[in-house]
Protein backbone atom coordinates (compact mmCIF):
# COMPACT_ATOMS: atom_id res chain seq x y z
CA UNK A 1 0.00 0.00 0.00
CA UNK A 2 1.24 3.69 -0.79
CA UNK A 3 1.56 5.96 1.85
CA UNK A 4 -0.33 9.12 1.62
CA UNK A 5 1.89 12.37 1.04
CA UNK A 6 1.45 13.65 4.81
CA UNK A 7 2.75 10.12 6.26
CA UNK A 8 5.72 9.45 3.78
CA UNK A 9 6.57 13.13 4.96
CA UNK A 10 6.39 12.47 8.38
CA UNK A 11 8.20 9.14 8.46
CA UNK A 12 11.49 11.19 6.34
CA UNK A 13 11.12 13.79 8.94
CA UNK A 14 11.52 11.17 11.82
CA UNK A 15 14.03 9.50 10.33
CA UNK A 16 16.07 12.71 10.04
CA UNK A 17 15.49 13.34 13.92
CA UNK A 18 16.21 9.81 14.86
CA UNK A 19 20.00 10.85 12.39
CA UNK A 20 20.49 14.11 14.37
CA UNK A 21 19.80 12.34 17.99
CA UNK A 22 22.62 9.81 17.14
CA UNK A 23 24.75 12.44 15.52
CA UNK A 24 27.78 13.85 18.11
CA UNK A 25 28.47 16.73 16.16
CA UNK A 26 27.16 19.97 16.01
CA UNK A 27 23.72 18.91 14.69
CA UNK A 28 22.83 17.25 17.62
CA UNK A 29 23.21 20.40 19.66
CA UNK A 30 22.17 23.01 17.05
CA UNK A 31 18.45 22.69 17.50
CA UNK A 32 18.51 22.54 21.51
CA UNK A 33 19.77 26.54 21.16
CA UNK A 34 18.17 29.41 22.24
CA UNK A 35 18.45 32.54 20.02
CA UNK A 36 18.14 35.93 21.82
CA UNK A 37 16.14 38.92 20.33
CA UNK A 38 12.96 40.27 20.49
CA UNK A 39 10.25 38.35 19.38
CA UNK A 40 8.16 39.34 15.94
CA UNK A 41 4.31 40.76 16.60
CA UNK A 42 1.82 37.78 16.15
CA UNK A 43 1.85 33.71 17.02
CA UNK A 44 5.64 32.53 17.18
CA UNK A 45 6.41 30.11 13.88
CA UNK A 46 6.22 26.62 14.69
CA UNK A 47 9.49 25.44 15.63
CA UNK A 48 11.14 22.03 14.11
CA UNK A 49 11.30 20.57 17.69
CA UNK A 50 7.53 21.45 18.05
CA UNK A 51 6.87 19.28 14.74
CA UNK A 52 8.92 16.55 15.89
CA UNK A 53 7.59 16.44 19.31
CA UNK A 54 3.92 16.36 18.02
CA UNK A 55 4.98 13.72 15.12
CA UNK A 56 6.10 11.56 18.59
CA UNK A 57 3.11 11.74 20.16
CA UNK A 58 0.19 11.43 17.49
CA UNK A 59 2.70 7.92 15.95
CA UNK A 60 3.47 6.75 19.84
CA UNK A 61 7.18 7.02 19.30
CA UNK A 62 9.82 7.83 22.09
CA UNK A 63 12.76 10.03 21.96
CA UNK A 64 14.80 7.57 23.70
CA UNK A 65 14.35 4.64 21.06
CA UNK A 66 16.87 6.82 18.83
CA UNK A 67 19.45 6.09 20.29
CA UNK A 68 19.19 2.17 18.24
CA UNK A 69 19.39 3.28 14.88
CA UNK A 70 17.76 -0.16 13.83
CA UNK A 71 15.31 -0.47 16.67
CA UNK A 72 14.18 3.62 15.14
CA UNK A 73 13.98 2.48 12.11
CA UNK A 74 11.83 -0.77 13.02
CA UNK A 75 9.48 1.55 14.81
CA UNK A 76 9.15 3.93 12.74
CA UNK A 77 8.14 1.81 9.82
CA UNK A 78 5.66 0.00 11.57
CA UNK A 79 4.19 3.12 12.78
CA UNK A 80 4.13 4.12 9.24
CA UNK A 81 2.13 1.07 7.96
CA UNK A 82 -0.47 1.50 10.61
CA UNK A 83 -1.07 5.28 9.68
CA UNK A 84 -0.90 4.39 6.09
CA UNK A 85 -3.99 1.91 6.19
CA UNK A 86 -5.47 4.06 8.83
CA UNK A 87 -5.48 6.90 5.95
CA UNK A 88 -6.69 4.18 3.71
CA UNK A 89 -9.50 3.61 5.35
CA UNK A 90 -8.64 0.25 7.02
CA UNK A 91 -8.55 0.22 10.57
CA UNK A 92 -5.08 0.08 12.14
CA UNK A 93 -3.62 -3.16 13.57
CA UNK A 94 -1.87 -3.07 16.86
Amino acid sequence: MIPTLDVALREKQLRWFGHVRRSSTWTNKAHLLEVDGTAVKGRPRKTWTATIKEDLKAWHLNEADTILSSKWRTRLRTAAKRHTRASHGQLPTG
